[in-house]
């Protein structure tokens, strides 16, 4: 009884997604400081520096308030998806905001730009294609093309490049 109420409360404590955040944020602001006095000056100096320059820092705290609203989301998140699929559609979120800010913002993407976003797109469709054929279940004969078929006995074979990658063969 008393491992199941351990593995109980550190299950908890992991699924708490405010505490990861803060922990991160509390340890981001202790290491900044710790580089701050070993490069700039005292912890006394620091904090001066920081009341004189308060109205200068004080905006600075509402993009870093949303970020970790960004960080415990993306602890949510992940405890629905896989980390893949999490990583995917976080690279698809560049694709899109690139496109909605043309939009918005009414200014015509580049050339360039429009070639990145094609680049994002098409690795992610590649990954996801990769992915998904690597878990299908195909008959790993050599050069075999996939049929429609049920029957294993009724894959063709042949020696183009389409089979030999459909096998694996290289």
């Amino acid at each position: 009884a008393h491992n199941s109420h351990n593995s109980h409360h550190h299950r908890g404590l992991g699924n708490n997604n405010l505490v990861i955040v803060m922990n991160m944020a509390v340890m981001k602001m202790v290491l900044a400081v710790v580089v701050y006095v070993s490069k700039e000056g005292t912890l006394t100096n620091l904090m001066h520096q920081l009341k004189k320059y308060r109205w200068l820092v004080l905006p600075f705290m509402v993009p870093s308030a949303l970020y970790m609203v960004v960080d415990a989301l993306a602890l949510v998140i992940l405890s629905f998806l896989d980390p893949r699929t999490f990583t995917m559609l976080s690279s698809l979120k560049i694709v899109v905001m690139g496109i909605i800010w043309s939009i918005w913002f009414n200014k015509p993407l580049t050339r360039a730009q429009w070639a990145g976003l094609l680049c994002i797109t098409s690795g992610c469709v590649l990954d996801q294609a990769a992915f998904i054929l690597a878990h299908m279940r195909i008959p790993r004969g050599k050069n075999t093309i996939i049929s429609t078929s049920s029957s294993p006995s009724s894959s063709l074979q042949g020696n183009n490049a389409s089979s030999m990658i459909m096998s694996g063969a290289s």
